[in-house]
């Protein structure tokens, strides 16, 4: 039998989160916490670490959705993911999200069939990669995935030529320029999406087998960030 307690906890939690995105969070942050920062990362010269504040992170976020529209990717779709613990990556799938689709994080140590299995099975049209490394596993498969239109690379030093490859501040400005010509088509996408709308789908391991994929929510995502506040 559940407690009172735990259903006073619940009914709080739904109260919280109430047909609220993870998009709306994000807003609501950068407004009310916007000098705040919000990720950090080394900045490998030498210099420190820099960091962004959550007034810079949601442009960002909407400048990369941008990019990822003007490259053609539709509500639905996905973007896989394939960085470390740093910036762009937390950027790259919040932008996949704010464009209607989902990102897809992908394990660093994959062999490449492994890669083709997860990119294949999810049916990814975007990738976004951190460097030469990534990109070495990558591209033995890259023939096995037609259905992959573009691959985004971190590293500007890493990032092979063609059509097939954009570096990632080559994607920031092309949704920079799309933002510009058309203001309205993130903001219409983001008023789309609805608490129970995927908003991530993570992968198993495959240590039984080849991995599986787990949709999670804007709702579970939600329920899980007011939990400590409810309590």
């Amino acid at each position: 039998m559940v407690s009172s307690g735990i259903v006073r906890q619940r009914a709080e939690i739904e109260r919280v989160i109430a047909g609220r995105t993870l998009c709306d969070e994000l807003r609501h942050v950068a407004e009310t916490c916007g000098d705040a920062d919000a990720y950090s990362d080394e900045a490998g010269t030498g210099d420190g670490w820099r960091s962004l504040t959550w007034s810079q992170v949601r442009p960002r976020v909407l400048e990369v959705a941008a990019g990822f529209a003007a490259l053609g990717l539709t509500p639905g779709e996905r973007v896989a993911l394939m960085l470390p613990n740093r910036s762009e990556h937390v950027l790259a799938d919040l932008g996949s999200v704010h464009a209607g689709g989902l990102g897809v994080t992908l394990y660093a140590t994959l062999a490449p069939e492994q890669i083709r299995y997860v990119a294949a099975d999810c049916d990814a049209r975007i990738a976004v990669l951190d460097g030469a490394a990534e990109l070495a596993r990558w591209q033995p498969v890259l023939d096995q995935l037609p259905g992959l239109t573009t691959i985004i690379v971190r590293d500007p030093a890493a990032c092979p030529s063609g059509d097939r490859y954009m570096t990632w501040d080559g994607l920031v400005a092309l949704g920079r320029d799309r933002l510009a010509a058309d203001p309205d088509e993130i903001t219409a996408r983001v008023a789309a999406i609805k608490p129970e709308d995927p908003l991530g789908l993570l992968y198993t391991s495959g240590t039984t087998g080849n991995p599986k994929g787990v949709v999670l929510t804007h709702r579970n995502i939600l329920c899980e960030m007011a939990a400590p506040i409810a309590r």
